[in-house]
């Protein structure tokens, strides 16, 4: 692992800085959206969603680094690779739950 080369400063804080930016503008977006019902019960699972959600992901990621050999390089890939694959289809059951929440209110 010693030899593993790390990316430049630049680059991982312009990645970072691009995830916030993302991150502020989606949840800010999901806020608005939540507050266009007018209902307080809307913004305030919204603001529980997000708690479950910082906290499922520390313990995803504690899960699937205790399920491999965290030593070899191998074994950390495997791990984060677990991690996004089970992030990956979280994401399309949330993105297709919401479609479904805009369809049938749209329709009523």
């Amino acid at each position: 692992l010693a030899a593993l080369q790390q990316p430049p400063m630049k680059i991982l804080n312009l990645s970072a800085f691009l995830v916030g930016m993302a991150d502020a503008i989606s949840q800010s977006g999901l806020y608005v959206y939540a507050a266009s019902f007018h209902r307080p019960q809307y913004t305030a699972a919204v603001t529980f969603g997000s708690a479950v959600a910082g906290l499922a992901v520390g313990v995803l990621r504690l899960a699937t680094r205790g399920m491999f050999d965290t030593t070899t390089l191998h074994g950390l890939r495997t791990g984060v690779s677990l991690l996004y694959v089970i992030s990956s289809a979280v994401i399309v059951i949330c993105i297709s739950a919401l479609y479904r929440v805009v369809r049938d209110t749209s329709t009523s």
